[in-house]
C-alpha cells in the first residue's frame, strides 16, 4: 500500500530527485521504450547535490530519432534498463521525483521496472507542468522556464531537461510567499518515499554519456582505415581485381553501416588481391567521389544527402576537409575523374520493406510511412509489411536498426539497404 502523507511535514524538508527520461515514443505499453535517464538529485534549500545520466539500449527501433538526437550507433555500446535499474533505484529510494508531465515519465519508468523484474513501490512525484500551470506560468518547459527567468538550455537530452525541471520547482516555491506551509499533498503529490519497500539491489555503475557514445561511434566507423593502414605500401604490381574490392565494398556499405567484421573481411580481400594500402585508399575515393556525383546530379546536395556523405567519408577514413568540400563545392567534370553512373534501380516486382521512422522531408514535410510505400509502388516495387523469407529489400531509417524487422531480416540474409540510398535507387528527390 502506499505510504500516506506525513502531516506537518513542510515540502523543504524532503530530498527530491528531478527526473527525465528520452524514449522511442509516447506509449510505455505499446512497446515504447527508454533510452536516456537523466537524474538531479536536490533540496530546497541547499541546491544540487548530485547528477546521474546515461543512455540505454531500447533493444528496439528508436522512433522519431529528430526528437531525441540518437541514432543506434551511439546506444551499441549502452547498457539496458535492467543493467541500470539498481542505480536508478539508488537515486530514487529516499525522495520525491520531480518531473515535467511526470505522469509521462512514471509511466514509463514503470513500465521499465516491470519489464527488468524490478518490484517497485509506488512512486512519490511532484508534475512541474502541473504546479507551472496553476499558477499562469505556461506549459511547456522552455516556456516555464522563460517565465521564471530560467535559463533553458536546450530541451530532449534527458539530464539538460532534469536540470531544468529541479529549477522550476526551486523558483516556483521560493516565490510562494506562504511556502513553509507547503506540504506534498497541496503540491498534488500523494504519498511518501518510502525506502524500505524497495528491493535491495547492488550498484552496477554502467552508464554511457552521449559525449562518450558518439566518440565510439566515429572511433568505430574508422576501423577499415585502420585496417588499410596496416596493408603494405607497395606491392609488386597493380592487381587487376580492384573490381573485386569496390564492388564488395559497395555492397557492404548499401546499409551504410561497416561492421568490425566486414571491414575485416574486406581487409582480407585487400590483402589477397595483393592491394596495397595506397590503391586500397584511392578505390575508397573513387566510391565516395561516385556518391558525390549521384548526389550533386540534381544540383544541389540536400540535407539527407549530406549526412550520407559524411557518414560514408568517416567509414571510409576520408578527412573531414575533404568531406565537406565534396559537400559544398559541385564536383563538376575534370580530366580523370571517375566515370560517374547512376546507383542500379531496383528491378520491379523487388519486394520491399520498411522499418523505423523515417527521416527524408520533401519540401519541408515529413514523408510518411503511407507516402514511401507509394512511392515504392510507382516505382514497381512490391510493398509487404512484414519480414518473411520471401522478401528481398528491407529498407532502415537507421543503419544500426535493431527493430525486430531489421533483426529477422538478418537472420533470413535479406537485402539491407540504408533509407537514403533507397531514394536514390527509386529516383526521388528529398530535402
Amino acid at each position: 500500500m502506499p505510504a500516506t502523507v506525513a502531516r506537518g511535514r513542510s515540502l523543504r524538508d524532503y530530498g527530491f530527485a528531478a527526473l527525465d527520461l528520452e524514449t522511442t515514443g509516447l506509449f510505455p505499453q505499446a512497446h515504447d521504450r527508454v533510452v536516456e535517464v537523466g537524474i538531479v538529485l536536490f533540496s530546497l534549500d541547499g541546491g544540487i547535490e548530485c547528477e546521474y545520466e546515461t543512455l540505454v539500449n531500447p533493444s528496439r527501433d528508436l522512433g522519431a530519432q529528430h526528437i531525441h538526437g540518437l541514432r543506434m550507433a551511439d546506444l551499441a555500446h549502452a547498457p539496458s534498463f535492467a543493467e541500470i535499474g539498481p542505480d536508478v533505484v539508488t537515486a530514487l529510494r529516499t525522495r520525491v521525483i520531480v518531473a515535467h508531465n511526470s505522469r509521462f515519465d512514471i509511466g514509463f519508468l514503470d513500465a521499465e521496472f516491470h519489464r527488468a523484474g524490478i518490484d517497485a513501490p509506488a512512486l512519490p512525484h511532484l508534475c512541474t507542468m502541473r504546479l507551472a500551470a496553476s499558477g499562469g506560468l505556461g506549459r511547456r518547459l522552455a516556456e516555464v522556464c522563460s517565465s521564471l527567468g530560467i535559463n533553458y538550455t536546450g530541451s530532449h537530452t534527458a539530464i539538460n531537461d532534469a536540470r531544468a525541471a529541479a529549477e522550476v520547482l526551486t523558483h516556483w516555491y521560493q516565490a510562494r510567499p506562504a511556502r513553509v506551509t507547503l506540504d506534498l499533498n497541496s503540491c498534488g503529490c500523494l504519498c511518501e518515499p518510502k525506502p524500505e519497500a524497495w528491493p535491495p539491489l547492488p550498484a552496477t555503475g554502467r552508464v554511457l554519456l552521449r559525449s562518450e557514445a558518439s566518440r565510439l561511434a566515429v572511433f568505430e566507423r574508422g576501423y577499415l582505415a585502420r585496417l588499410v593502414a596496416e596493408l603494405p605500401t607497395e606491392t609488386a604490381g597493380t592487381s587487376p581485381n580492384e573490381a573485386v574490392y569496390l564492388d564488395l565494398l559497395e555492397r557492404a556499405l548499401e546499409d551504410r553501416y561497416l561492421s568490425p567484421e566486414e571491414a575485416r573481411q574486406l581487409a582480407s580481400v585487400a590483402q589477397s588481391e595483393e592491394l596495397s594500402a595506397a590503391v586500397v585508399e584511392g578505390l575508397h575515393r573513387h566510391l565516395f567521389e561516385s556518391l558525390t556525383r549521384t548526389a550533386w546530379q540534381d544540383g544541389v546536395v540536400s540535407d539527407m544527402e549530406a549526412a550520407d556523405l559524411r557518414l560514408v567519408g568517416q567509414f571510409l577514413g576520408l578527412g573531414a576537409a575533404l568531406v565537406e568540400g565534396a559537400i559544398t563545392r559541385s564536383p563538376g567534370v575534370e580530366a580523370g575523374a571517375p566515370e560517374h553512373t547512376r546507383p542500379a534501380a531496383l528491378p520491379a516486382g523487388t519486394t520491399v520493406c520498411f522499418t523505423g521512422a523515417l527521416q527524408a522531408t520533401i519540401n519541408g514535410c515529413a514523408v510518411t510511412r503511407e507516402q514511401a510505400h507509394e512511392f515504392a509502388r510507382v516505382a514497381g516495387l512490391v510493398v509487404l509489411e512484414s519480414v518473411t523469407k520471401k522478401l528481398d529489400v528491407l529498407v532502415v531509417a537507421d543503419p544500426q536498426s535493431a527493430s525486430g524487422k531489421a533483426r529477422k531480416a538478418r537472420t533470413y540474409g535479406s537485402r539491407i539497404i540504408a533509407e537514403a540510398v533507397f531514394w536514390q535507387l527509386i529516383g526521388i528527390a528529398v530535402d
